[in-house]
Formats: structure tokens, sequence, C-alpha cells
């Protein structure tokens, strides 16, 4: 037993790099992008391959199609392919469209043939140019079998972990979560007859599974808690991919849950419960939950606009006065971590929504101004960084975590001491702020970077996906989405490691709660559906 527990630690990194190197290699394979139409500026000839499904057509440097015409306004026109219906275009303000010399109010569809009238110059709706098309090659059914089948043997090998650790006394929360969740994937992966794009659902249960093993190793109890909200946050993932198919539908569900995010933060800041400094927490009963890691999917899916609402100020403005109220209700809450999250995330969706860098600099010069405030104001918040880069300098008193959660690190080296052999688990926060220190103590650095590389994965896939997707709705929801994992994992992590301020925040999927397992299967479905909405073959007219 002891040999094959010995083994077993030296196997699992090995498989780790090999399944997440099959799912990238699964992943990445993007062709070009099908073009939708092609338009002819007339007399002069110039061409514009639309190949967008979103395009914008105006002066502006940063719209799509740009004509450089004084009396063309900067944001003009937006052009939008709709599957199966065809192509309109639309009118940005008051600006005026003409299209075979009939005025357009709103927004008309377009038949090939058709001359679009704007600011004095016209263009001519042709069929585009199809020779440089590649549809790229799609994910095979043997790969994602090879893949399925590689994270449930990394899934048995933890499992097998925590029996030789437990022995005879081992919790039935263990063997049941892990068992229910490899029999889970199978049975969704079956259903989806192994076909399609299913990396990132299987990099989804790989996290699951290492947030399962952190709640085994640290608290057992909590396992079944832990599984529940996994099945609920996967219910919630499955359920938004078939809204996300609809557009329109997506569109007005939210302004229900951007409200309803709004009346949840104003009901923690009357009726929540405060623990450790933070008044974050709602009690149900005899359960907890943290409303703003829910609130996190509302956030993104109430800030994310397809592309002719994203091009008025209105829309902008509204946008940030939804930020503000967000934000500015976690600062009530003194939960200022999670606050710096969401500004983050704000500062993605607002510079993929108005392209405007002076804007985002203001926005966040302004940011820095307040929180210098905030501090000045209220010394407490700057007592709670004291620590910062002098952790081993307060090892018995402020910096105690952070020391401890290194000393793990470097005592598991690149292997790990096994499932359950950590000690770290004895400090108080070990499984939520200090969790990649008992990954790193008892599945080795390898795995843990391995965890972290999943995020990055979603980060990179979620922009290289963005030029195909139907909608600027999915591209800037998927790029908030996992801007917002990549930021929260290092303040996780470097957090931890005091190469940054210790703020308290969790690492989705992997840190013990409930309420971070199902935000974080609900944030997946953002990526997910970027890589599900894509374009395919256009027919106009």
């Amino acid at each position: 037993m002891n040999i094959a527990v010995f083994a077993v630690r030296f196997i699992i990194p090995v498989l780790l790099i090999v399944l997440l190197f099959s799912c990238v290699k699964n992943m990445f394979k993007i062709g070009k992008r099908h073009p939708i139409l092609r338009l002819v500026m007339e007399p002069n000839g110039a061409e514009f391959n639309i190949t967008c499904a979103e395009s914008a057509i105006g002066r502006s440097r940063i719209c799509d199609v740009r004509i450089n015409v004084p009396s063309v306004s900067r944001r003009h026109a937006v052009l939008t392919y709709i599957e199966d219906v065809g192509v309109k275009i639309s009118q940005v303000g008051n600006c005026k469209i003409r299209v075979n010399n009939k005025k357009v109010d709103g927004f008309t569809y377009l038949n090939l043939g058709d001359v679009i009238e704007m600011g004095g110059v016209q263009l001519k709706v042709c069929n585009p140019k199809f020779e440089d098309i590649s549809s790229g090659k799609k994910p095979t059914v043997k790969g994602v079998i090879f893949q399925a089948v590689l994270l449930s043997i990394v899934q048995l090998l933890m499992l097998f972990e925590f029996v030789a650790h437990y022995g005879k006394d081992i919790p039935a929360a263990i063997p049941v979560s892990f068992t229910t969740l490899i029999a889970g994937q199978w049975i969704y992966l079956i259903i989806n007859k192994f076909k399609g794009n299913l990396q990132i659902e299987i990099m989804g249960f790989l996290l699951t599974s290492f947030g399962f093993s952190v709640a085994a190793s640290a608290f057992p109890s909590s396992l079944f808690k832990q599984l529940v909200c996994a099945v609920l946050g996967f219910a919630v993932f499955v359920a938004f991919g078939f809204v996300f198919k609809n557009i329109e539908l997506t569109m007005k569900m939210r302004y229900f849950i951007g409200a309803a995010a709004i009346l949840m933060f104003a009901y923690n800041i009357l009726f929540g419960k405060e623990i450790n400094g933070a008044k974050n927490w709602i009690e149900i009963g005899s359960f907890t939950i943290q409303p703003s890691e829910l609130i996190k999917f509302a956030f993104i899916f109430a800030g994310a606009a397809t592309l002719e609402r994203l091009l008025s100020t209105r829309n902008i403005l509204l946008f940030l006065a939804y930020s503000g109220i967000c934000i500015g209700a976690l600062f009530l809450m003194r939960d200022f971590g999670t606050a710096s999250i969401y500004f983050v995330t704000m500062l993605i969706i607002a510079y993929m929504r108005s392209g405007d860098i002076k804007a985002i600099a203001f926005i966040v010069a302004a940011a820095g101004i307040g929180a210098a405030l905030i501090i000045k104001a209220m010394p407490y918040v700057a007592n709670r960084f004291a620590a910062y880069r002098h952790a081993w300098e307060l090892a018995s008193g402020k910096g105690y975590q952070q020391t401890r959660t290194m000393i793990a690190i470097a005592s598991g080296g690149l292997f790990g001491l096994g499932g359950g052999e950590g000690n770290l688990d004895r400090v108080a926060a070990a499984d939520t702020d200090l969790v990649f220190g008992i990954l790193c103590e008892e599945w080795g650095l390898i795995a843990a970077l391995c965890a972290a590389l999943c995020f990055v994965i979603f980060a990179v896939y979620s922009l290289r996906c963005t030029p195909r997707t139907n909608s600027s709705y999915y591209a800037i929801a998927a790029c908030a989405a996992s801007g917002l994992f990549l930021f929260q994992i290092s303040l996780n992590i470097f957090g931890s490691t005091d190469l940054l301020p210790l703020t308290g925040v969790t690492m989705p999927f992997i840190s013990n709660g409930g309420s971070s397992m199902i935000a974080s299967w609900a944030l997946l479905s953002f990526i997910k559906a970027v890589g599900t909405q894509v374009i395919k073959e256009a027919d106009v007219g």
C-alpha cells in the first residue's frame, strides 16, 4: 500500500499535464471566420468583407467598417447577422440611413443587391468572397473520450489517496462525493455523445474534484454540502446554456436579473450577518449563503450587451451606475476584496463596451482617489494590510497565515505529501483564503499550477473565440467572466504567499463554500457560450 500511495503522488501530476495538453489541443482548433457578406462602396469600389456577426459602421477607428467621411457619424449603424433569419442594419441614435432610397426607421433586413446610403456614401450588398474560408478541425469523439478517461483516473487516484489516509474510518461523504461526480460527468458526456467542444466542462469537473479534495482533507463533514452545491451549480450551467442560444431572451432577462441582484444586496445590507468583519452572509434556517458570490453572475449577465445597444451613451452610463450601486453595496458590507473583483470586472466590461482608454483611465484614477479617502476615513482598513511584505517579521501575529502557507508549499514540493497528509488545514481559513497552500502541500506544486492553468486557458479561449461569436454579448460576458476568474485566483494565490495583500477572497471551484461553487459553475456558462454561439455559414438574401 505504501509503495502504491508513493507512486500515485507522481502519477497524478503527469496525468494532469497530459489531460490539459489534450484539452488545449482540442479547444484551439478554431478555423478562420466565415464571411457573411461584402459591402462595396460606390463609385470607388472599396470593399469590406464582413466576418463578424455584429459589425459597426462609422467614421471612428474602432468601427469594423470605417468610412472616413465627415458626413458619416463616428458610430452610424450596426450590421447584425441572425442565424436562419438574415442580416439587419440598425441606426445608432438619430443617425439617418436609407436602403434602396427608402428611409430606415430603427432597422431593416438586407438582401443581396441592396444599396445602403448614409451621409452621402453608398454601400452595395454583395456576396462575400469565400476563398479564405476554413472551418477548422473540430474536437473528435475519441479525443473527448480520452480526456474523460484521464479525468476519471485522476479522480479515482485522488479517492485512493484518501482511502489510504483514513483507512476504515474514511467518512462516507468522501467516496460518495467522488463517485457521484464521476458518474454524473460520464452521464453528461454520454448524453452529449462526446461531441462538440466539451473541454470546458471537463476542466470544470477537474476543478470541482480539486474542490472536493480540499473539503475531504480539511472538513469532510462539509463534502455533502459541496456536492449538493456542485449539482446546483452545474444545473445552472446547463440551464443558461439553453438560455444563451436565444439572444433576444437573454437581453430581456438582463433587467430582471440585474434588479434581483440589487434587491439581494439591499437585503444583505439590512439583514445580513457579519463574519470576520464583513457583513456578507445571509442566514436561511441552518444554511448560510454569500450573496456577493452569486451576484457575480448577475453582474456580468446584466452588464454585457449586444453591439447595437453598446453604441449608445445612455446604455454605458446605465451600466456604470449599476456597477456603482453593486460596488458601493460591497463597501457598505466591508467586503473590500470582493469589491476589488467587481471593480476589475467592471473595467473589462466598460472597455469592451466603449473601447475608450481615456474613460477607463479616468475611472481608475477616480477609484484610486476614492480608495485613499476610504483608508483615511477608516483606519482599520489600512490595518488589514499591515502585514503585507512583512509576513516573516510578524510570523507569530498578522503574518501567521501567510508564513504557514509558504511553509506548506515548500513541504509539498513538486509532487505533494498525499491527500489528507498536510498540516495547513489546522490554520484558520486554510480551505478558503489559503487554499492554494493546501493544493501545493497535499498534491504538489505541479498539480496546483495545473489547477491555476485551467483559468488561464479559459481566458485565452474566450479571447480566441471572441471574433467568431454570434454577438458581442457573448464576447463581453466570456471575457469578463474569465477576467474575473484570473483576477480572483491572483488575489488568492499571491495574497496567501505575501506577494499581494491578503484580501480574504476564495479560489473559484476549489475553496470550500457552497455559494462559491454555484457561482463558479454559473460563470463558466459564459465561457461555454462564447465558443458555442459561433458564426456558421451565412445565407443573405
